[in-house]
């Protein structure tokens, strides 16, 4: 008959752990799901589920599990019992069960016995050095908790009912997400490089070695080519949380998986079109650029480009191109709203390219220094020429060019037969409007220029109806006058 499962083998078919990977003094991590009145259910990695009994949640007496933890956070706890008929463990987060080396634990009889020759006195030395760091995983366990409650004294902190302060120091994050690593630089790198294709396109987040409230987060753009982020933590409740807003460089993210879902996966799509353009070359750029030399070569009009990665920036596209004898390169940057060249963002490559062929060199700062210059200058000169009353100096009056040239000179003036550059003078002098039947009315003058003297230029009057020199003399007595009939 079949024999019916149950015990060790049951355990290990739904749960796929062992003794060996699951047993009594194993420190796991695990996230609180619900607080009851005999103590805490936490949910461990593979969902398996653990329990808190309430004696086991601080070294001092506690009335209920909300005094020290709450519904959603991330513990650290070591296992006290493995309950494989109930499918479930059992935890502890005292210090006591903590500190205790894993040697003082019992072992399970599943596991084959020691070895007669085992070195007990190099085993006690590696268990020296570990636990050093399972004293700094504790300090980190207290700083989680928030309180006081875990040190077995039973007094509140301080006046902020108990919560401790933040250190501000670089120290392990307490995160059960599948995506994060309590590692280093080196050792994040590695896990993505020897994942090899697999892992392309995934991204792993691990805490910061420059600043406390900050992490790095590593995205695998192509095999071997990691680009690395800052994440800048805001709103964090311990030095052992994650922020509740990560911020990277101007945009707030409120989780890793935000994170994941709103800036590394639309960066893996554009990397997926840069991949499937027309003008992309799976290259090396000197191998890339020995092939625009060949084809500038056999066509010397044309001007050649392609697009291939940039080997020394990872996450960066380098388009070259050619147009006389040296190959040149732009460098084009991947982010979650489009194509970076320059200071710019476009939306697709086409786009990019599009303008990139209008102006292969790119826009140069000085050029564009230059026209808001020249675009400055212009205004002000059509604003002086509005403030005078005139138009541009564009049109000049057909005769009195030359007139005007002499004006601005401060020539001494003329006297017309009717008085046209005194009557100018006089509107500059009494600060009083010049009658439409002496100056003209218009500033355009006529069709074959004002005289010599009137409002279009000339010794008296100024260029373009602007006011006289102060040294000019005072009008003559037939001021405004009609000029004599007789002879």
């Amino acid at each position: 008959p079949m024999e019916p499962l149950g015990g060790d083998k049951l355990f290990r078919l739904l749960t796929g752990e062992t003794d060996q990977s699951l047993r009594c003094g194993k420190e796991v991590t695990g996230k609180v799901v619900r607080n009851g009145d005999f103590g805490s259910r936490v949910k461990l990695e593979g969902n398996i589920p653990g329990f808190v009994p309430l004696r086991n949640l601080a070294d001092g007496h506690v009335e209920a599990a909300e005094e020290v933890v709450s519904v959603g956070q991330v513990v650290m706890a070591v296992i006290t019992e493995v309950k494989k008929d109930h499918m479930c463990v059992d935890l502890s987060l005292r210090k006591e069960d903590i500190r205790k080396l894993p040697s003082t634990w019992d072992r399970p009889e599943s596991l084959p016995p020691l070895d007669g020759h085992f070195d007990r006195g190099a085993a006690l030395r590696i268990e020296a050095e570990r636990q050093k760091e399972r004293e700094a995983r504790l300090e980190a366990l207290e700083l989680t908790l928030g309180g006081t409650k875990i040190s077995g004294d039973g007094v509140d902190g301080g006046p902020d009912g108990g919560k401790k302060k933040r250190s501000g120091r670089i120290t392990r994050r307490a995160c059960a997400h599948p995506a994060f690593r309590n590692a280093k630089n080196d050792e994040v790198d590695k896990e993505l490089k020897e994942g090899g294709e697999a892992l392309v396109g995934e991204a792993l987040v691990r805490p910061s070695n420059k600043l406390a409230d900050s992490l790095a987060l590593h995205w695998m753009v192509r095999p071997g080519a990691i680009k690395i982020f800052e994440v800048t933590e805001e709103d964090k409740d311990t030095d052992a949380s994650i922020g509740n807003k990560l911020k990277i460089k101007n945009e707030v993210y409120g989780s890793i998986d935000e994170i994941l879902g709103r800036f590394i996966a639309p960066m893996n799509d554009r990397v997926e079109e840069v991949i499937h353009h027309r003008k992309f070359a799976d290259k090396l750029e000197d191998d890339l650029d020995e092939i625009l030399k060949r084809q500038k070569k056999a066509t010397p009009s044309g001007i050649f480009y392609n697009m291939c990665w940039n080997e020394q920036y990872p996450g960066y596209v380098s388009l070259r191109f050619i147009m006389s004898q040296t190959p040149r390169n732009h460098p084009i940057s991947i982010t979650p709203e489009g194509y970076g060249w320059g200071k710019k963002i476009y939306k697709n490559l086409d786009l990019l390219l599009n303008d990139f062929k209008k102006n292969p060199r790119g826009v140069s700062s000085s050029s564009s220094s230059q026209s808001q210059t020249t675009g400055r200058t212009s205004s002000s000169l059509a604003q002086s020429s509005r403030a005078g009353g005139g138009e541009s100096s564009s049109r000049p009056s057909r005769w009195g060019a030359k007139s005007s040239t002499a004006g601005t000179a401060s020539v001494a003036p003329s006297v017309s037969t009717y008085g046209s550059a005194a009557a100018t003078a006089a509107s500059a002098s009494t600060l009083t409007s010049v009658p439409t039947s002496v100056g003209g009315g218009s500033s355009r003058g006529g069709r074959w220029g004002a005289p010599a003297g009137g409002p279009r230029g000339g010794p008296g009057g100024g260029g373009y109806n602007q006011p006289p020199p102060p040294s000019m003399p005072p009008p003559p007595a037939r001021y405004g006058q009609a000029p004599p009939s007789g002879p």
